[in-house]
C-alpha cells in the first residue's frame, strides 16, 4: 500500500486519479451525492479521508454541496461536533468531460448512521451503535430484520462485560447529546435534517446538514441563516420540532442504559416503533414507512450478499 499525499496535495491527487481509479466505483450512494473512502480506492493509507461528490452535474448540484460546505464550516467554527473538512468545493472531471463537484472530509470508520427524522428506529440503532452491531440505515431493512437484530442485541446484553461496556459508552454519548441539546438551545438554532454518526465508544459527529436556522419552538418560527428569504412552512416547523424531540428521546434512552442494573431493565426498548416518519407530515392518517412496508404483500428484500457498510448520511 502506498503512502497518501500531503493534505495540501489531496485535491490535485483526487482530480488526477478520479477518471481512472474512482469514477467506476459505486461508493456509498444517496439521492444527490456519493462518498468514496480514498484509502481502498487508491490503494493508499488514506482510510480516514473521504470524497463526497455530486452524482449529477447540474448547477443545483453545485449549489447543494456549496451550501453544505458553508453549513459544516459554520457549525465547526461555532463549536459543534461536525465532520472535519479537508478542502473547499472543487471540480472533478469524469470520463466524457462532465464536471462533478466534490469536497474532502473525514471518513469515520465503524460508525452507525442515524437520522434524527426517523424516531421509529432510534432505540435499535443506538443499541446497535454502542454494541458495535452492524446495521443498514434504512427503515425497510430494519423492519424486515427487526427480530434478528433484537436477538443479536439481547445476546450481547447477556454477556456481563458487554452489558457493562454498553453502560459506560452510553454515559459518554449521554454527555454528547446533552452538550448538543444545550448548545442548540443557547444559540437558538436548529439543524434541518439532522444526521449523525455514532461510533461504538459513544462519540457523536454531525454530517450532511440541509440547513441551519434560527429556531423559536414556542412561537414556531424558523429563519435560515444562509437563505433568510426561504419560507418555512408548517411541515418544516413540525420537522424541526420532531428533531428536537428526537434528541431528547435519544438522551433519555442513554440515561436508561446508564441506570439499568440488568438486561431485563432495557427490554422495553427492544422493538421498532411503527409511528415513524410519515410520508405526508400534514396528513394525520398517513402511514409510516414501516407500517406501509409491513402491510405490503411483497416487501422489498434487503441486500443479500453484501456486508453492511458504515456510511456518511447522503441526500
Amino acid at each position: 500500500m502506498q503512502t497518501g499525499p500531503n493534505p495540501s496535495d489531496l485535491v490535485s491527487f483526487v482530480q488526477e486519479h478520479y477518471a481512472t481509479k474512482l469514477h467506476h466505483l459505486p461508493g456509498e450512494i444517496g439521492n444527490c451525492k456519493k462518498v468514496l473512502q480514498l484509502g481502498p480506492a487508491l490503494n493508499t493509507d488514506l482510510n480516514k479521508v473521504g470524497l463526497a461528490l455530486t452524482r449529477y452535474c447540474e448547477s443545483k448540484d453545485k449549489e447543494l454541496i456549496e451550501y453544505e460546505y458553508q453549513y459544516l464550516t459554520y457549525l465547526k467554527e461555532n463549536g459543534y461536533p461536525v465532520i472535519s473538512l479537508h478542502s473547499n468545493v472543487f471540480e472533478i472531471t469524469a470520463p466524457g468531460g462532465k464536471v462533478h463537484y466534490g469536497m474532502l472530509m473525514d471518513y469515520v470508520e465503524n460508525a452507525t448512521f442515524i437520522e434524527a427524522k426517523t424516531p421509529s428506529s432510534l432505540s435499535l440503532m443506538l443499541f446497535s451503535a454502542l454494541l458495535n452491531i452492524k446495521t443498514y440505515p434504512q427503515e425497510a431493512w430494519l423492519a424486515l430484520r427487526e427480530a434478528e437484530l433484537c436477538a443479536k442485541i439481547r445476546d450481547q446484553l447477556q454477556i456481563p462485560s458487554a452489558f457493562q461496556l454498553l453502560r459506560q459508552r452510553a454515559a459518554v454519548l449521554y454527555e454528547k447529546f446533552s452538550l448538543l441539546i444545550e448548545k442548540l438551545e443557547a444559540d437558538k438554532l436548529a439543524i434541518a435534517d439532522l444526521q449523525i454518526l455514532i461510533t461504538p465508544n459513544g462519540e457523536l459527529t454531525i454530517i450532511d446538514p440541509l440547513d441551519i436556522v434560527n429556531f423559536n419552538p414556542e412561537e414556531k418560527t424558523a429563519v435560515s441563516l444562509f437563505q433568510p428569504k426561504k419560507k418555512s412552512g408548517e411541515d418544516f416547523i413540525s420537522f424541526l420540532l420532531q428533531t428536537k424531540n428526537w434528541l431528547e428521546r435519544a438522551r433519555s434512552l442513554c440515561k436508561s442504559m446508564i441506570q439499568a442494573q440488568s438486561p431485563a431493565a432495557l427490554e422495553e426498548f427492544l422493538h421498532l416503533r411503527t409511528n415513524g416518519l410519515y410520508f405526508s407530515q400534514s396528513d394525520p392518517k398517513g402511514k409510516s414507512r414501516i407500517a406501509q412496508l409491513r402491510s405490503t404483500m411483497q416487501p422489498v428484500s434487503p441486500p443479500q450478499e453484501q456486508t453492511p457498510k458504515n456510511t456518511f448520511a447522503l441526500k
